[in-house]
């Protein structure tokens, strides 16, 4: 898919990302599962979710750690974030909005894991390593960081691919970005499946969410 043709997607203006549906909540709950397989998440742990949306995956882990502090570029899903932190008194867990679709956006914030699901296929493949060496630097020594998203697709899992800038990705290619930013100990375990209608036939497709996760050097 060649660059010039797809552009930065307004999640403002995805009223159906606002609500939380059955099968998301399902996906959010297995990557959770996952991570805390994966990442010692504990209660002295600060943890920044890049991407997070209306903070489904950032309230599951605010259950195990210290705080959570959910980022996204759309202020409409951070709005519908806050309103659930406010609801549900969840005293852990803030949100901050990010301004602008560049890495030097992301606020410095000193924390021992970053976590990001179902977002980096939204990002330029330039980009990617810009935002993956961001977090490499707002982590603490031994410090870990979490990629959930799709293994490589054909265009399927959308129902419009406009600011789907990769059709999933090929496992061992993401791990080698992040392994070029200093991490060790780059690991990917499948976190779970999804089984969705094709936009076209409408047959069913089975889609695999793989997990990510590597650790910054405590030395």
């Amino acid at each position: 898919m060649k660059k010039e043709t797809l552009k930065i997607k307004d999640f403002n203006k995805e009223p159906g990302l606002l609500k939380d549906k059955p099968d998301r909540i399902k996906r959010t709950n297995a990557i959770a599962c996952a991570l805390f397989k994966e990442v010692p998440v504990d209660s002295s742990m600060k943890v920044v979710d890049f991407g997070c949306g209306t903070g489904l995956l950032s309230i599951a882990v605010s259950s195990k750690a210290k705080s959570v502090t959910g980022m996204d570029t759309s202020e409409k899903m951070i709005e519908v974030f806050n309103e659930k932190i406010k609801k549900d008194n969840l005293k852990n867990v803030k949100t901050c909005h990010i301004c602008g679709f560049d890495a030097e956006y992301v606020p410095d914030i000193d924390c021992g894991l970053v976590m990001s699901a179902m977002t980096m296929h939204h990002i330029p493949f330039e980009d990617i390593k810009k935002y993956v060496k961001k977090f490499f630097d707002m982590l603490i020594p031994g410090g870990y960081i979490a990629v959930a998203d799709l293994d490589e697709e054909k265009g399927n899992f959308h129902s419009d691919n406009d600011g789907v800038f990769h059709l999933g990705f090929v496992r061992k290619d993401f791990k080698k970005i992040i392994s070029d930013c200093g991490f060790e100990n780059v690991k990917d375990v499948t976190a779970t499946r999804v089984f969705k209608a094709d936009k076209n036939t409408g047959q069913g497709n089975e889609f695999s969410v793989f997990l990510i996760t590597a650790k910054k050097p405590a030395a």
